[in-house]
């Protein structure tokens, strides 16, 4: 076990929470540098994408995002399971490939709903075609489907998989069904991390997210509206871009620390039961 990693392995399950929050300022404050170019970069990139609409820039924005998760999730796992920040060609490809398998596990499944019909709820190709004439109630069915389709995927891959990513950053890389191996051992003390951390961390984001925009409508409002040029509204989407950096970032090393926790916790175990 890395020994800067040690005195955030507290045993206890009330501890160990703790220590995921405490874990997550220090891996902050350790890498601050790396994450506020980061931060920089990623503001730079996705604002156009804010300012502009349509389906490019929506995948623009979406691949953006995702970017920024992977490489912030790389530098924890790194800093947590090597002692320092590495960004090595190698390993970062390596991770980067598993992270965008354990994605599309989340997320591809609902995009294949089409191929299905199941009971009330519609899922076929040509129910798609009455959702673009405005078919509301087919939508509604197909937003519903895809929920009960991505949120059980999305426990599976992160409470089973997601230690996957860590793994990649040791010597022998490790197998997917390995990850899913050490899922189990660690399955409740998982659960009540991912719940008592990134969930709560997310819905902290969220709810401020909600009071700091009806601010800022306000704001615009008692200045008498977007300004020449539009000056006030471009700084208000340049704020929000800066507030959804960060909440990414956060949220993922939070996420990071946890399932680096997971995987140390998860070998020990499983180490111990041979």
């Amino acid at each position: 076990m890395p020994k800067h990693f040690d005195a955030l392995m507290e045993k206890s399950l009330p501890g160990s929470v703790t220590r995921i929050w405490k874990g997550t300022y220090v891996a902050l404050r350790k890498n601050w540098r790396v994450f506020a170019l980061l931060l920089v970069a990623c503001v730079v990139v996705t604002l156009p994408t804010v300012l502009i609409k349509g389906q490019i820039a929506g995948w623009l924005k979406g691949t953006m995002v995702l970017g920024f998760e992977c490489i912030t999730l790389y530098v924890i796992c790194s800093w947590a399971m090597r002692g320092h920040a590495e960004i090595a060609q190698k390993r970062l490809l390596n991770f980067t490939l598993r992270f965008v398998v354990l994605k599309l596990l989340i997320t591809l499944p609902a995009h294949l709903y089409f191929l299905f019909n199941f009971g009330d709820i519609i899922w076929t190709a040509r129910d798609m075609a009455a959702v673009s004439n405005g078919n509301v109630a087919t939508e509604r069915s197909i937003i519903w489907a895809r929920a009960m389709i991505t949120y059980p995927m999305a426990a599976f891959v992160y409470l089973l998989a997601f230690t996957w990513l860590p793994a990649s950053l040791v010597s022998d890389g490790g197998r997917f069904l390995d990850a899913v191996k050490r899922g189990r051992v660690v399955f409740g003390h998982n659960l009540v991390w991912f719940i008592a951390g990134p969930f709560v961390l997310t819905l902290i984001f969220e709810l401020t997210s909600v009071g700091l925009g009806e601010l800022g409508v306000s704001i615009l409002v008692a200045l008498g509206g977007a300004g020449e040029g539009l000056y006030r509204l471009y700084l208000l989407f340049f704020v929000g871009a800066v507030w959804g950096a960060a909440k990414i970032l956060c949220v993922n090393t939070m996420i990071g620390i946890v399932i680096s926790r997971a995987y140390l916790i998860g070998e020990q175990r499983l180490e111990a039961s041979v």
